[in-house]
């Protein structure tokens, strides 16, 4: 029997450089750390579920486990993440100083699911290109209902006039829609915002002597040849932009409505796009002109005037991930021992985040 540790580190250098300050004079440096909402961990175990610290194996058996990553409303989705395992060779006793079985015995491969990924939503706020005009209020008051009764001295009928305020090109951000694939559209790994690959196995060809038990080798160096398990790549692929787009409001779904509901675009939205443009002050004056209306559904009514055109959507559309994503590895060993005994060496899984 062959008894593995398992280790998975997970850390981070921040390093900051600069010149020698004069002697007695304090040099301090501001480090500054923008923080991801949310928040994402990573994890190594067995099939339980439980922390995977040993296990055991015979010379040509085979152990599965599982890495694991779980994002929780997290915030950054262009961060992707590779993860990979190295070996020591094993050693009689654990003792790097007694007879060995070299890493080049031992692999990883995969059954027949190798990732997966579970419980993944994720929020979309769209943008949308408000064109067209809002027309005088002799227009408006004449389209009945709820604008039958604006005031024509109202600060937005003074500014409309008889010509209206045509509006240009204006962006907006649509209504957040939570998206949630469903279980087939799980099955297509590379449909997702962060899609899955990586689970490329393989021997471990040259050992770890930088980590774990290993470590204690002086016969060699350098971290060994680095096995991958999972990558997650995060993209737009034409697979995740059909399915959200999918999720999205019809176009013929209101432009607004009074209490968002149903609604492309919420009221609020609109109307701070409006008051906080900068390519003309009337269009400023037009938001500002109905934000005074104070009535809700006449608000809503004017915006209605305009036409909303979705924006093909892109990456930083999406603003976190939930989700699961699992990788199903296989430790197999097909060894040579050269003395009996019990041989012991560290695997060490790591997990790298690139912005």
């Amino acid at each position: 029997m062959r008894k593995m540790i398992f280790i998975a580190p997970l850390a981070g250098l921040l390093a900051a450089t600069s010149p020698s300050p004069a002697i007695g004079a304090p040099h301090g440096t501001v480090v500054s750390l923008a923080a991801s909402s949310g928040s994402r961990q990573f994890f190594v175990e067995n099939l339980a579920g439980s922390d995977l610290t040993s296990f055991s194996i015979d010379r040509n058996g085979a152990q599965p486990f599982r890495v694991r990553v779980v994002d929780a409303n997290y915030g950054s989705v262009a961060e992707d993440y590779q993860i990979s395992a190295t070996l020591n060779n094993l050693y009689k006793d654990g003792d790097p100083t007694k007879a060995k079985i070299p890493s080049s015995g031992f692999s990883i491969g995969y059954g027949a699911s190798n990732l997966s990924a579970s419980g993944v939503s994720f929020p979309v706020e769209p943008s949308y290109i408000l064109t067209g005009a809002v027309p005088s209020c002799t227009n408006l008051i004449s389209q009945g209902g709820v604008l039958a009764t604006l005031s024509t001295l109202s600060s937005l009928c003074v500014l409309l006039g008889t010509g209206g305020v045509n509006v240009g090109s204006l962006p907006v951000a649509g209504t957040v829609t939570i998206v949630v694939p469903t279980t087939s559209q799980l099955t297509s790994l590379a449909s997702l915002p962060l899609q899955l690959s990586g689970a490329t196995g393989g021997t471990f060809t040259s050992a770890d002597y930088q980590n774990g038990i290993g470590a204690g080798d002086t016969s060699g160096t350098g971290a060994g040849t680095a096995v991958g398990l999972m990558t997650g790549t995060g993209g737009l692929t034409a697979g995740l932009l059909s399915l959200i787009t999918g999720n999205l409001p019809l176009s013929s779904t209101p432009l607004t409505t009074a209490d968002d509901a149903g609604a492309r675009v919420p009221v609020a939205n609109a109307v701070n796009a409006l008051i906080g443009s900068t390519s003309s002050t009337t269009l400023s004056q037009l938001g500002q002109a109905i934000a005074g209306l104070g009535n809700l559904a006449q608000e809503s009514a004017v915006l209605n005037q305009l036409t909303g055109t979705l924006q093909t959507p892109v990456l930083s559309n999406i603003k976190e991930l939930t989700g699961i994503y699992a990788s199903f590895p296989v430790l197999a060993a097909a060894a040579t021992v050269p003395q009996s005994g019990t041989y012991s060496g560290t695997m060490t899984v790591t997990f790298v985040q690139t912005p």
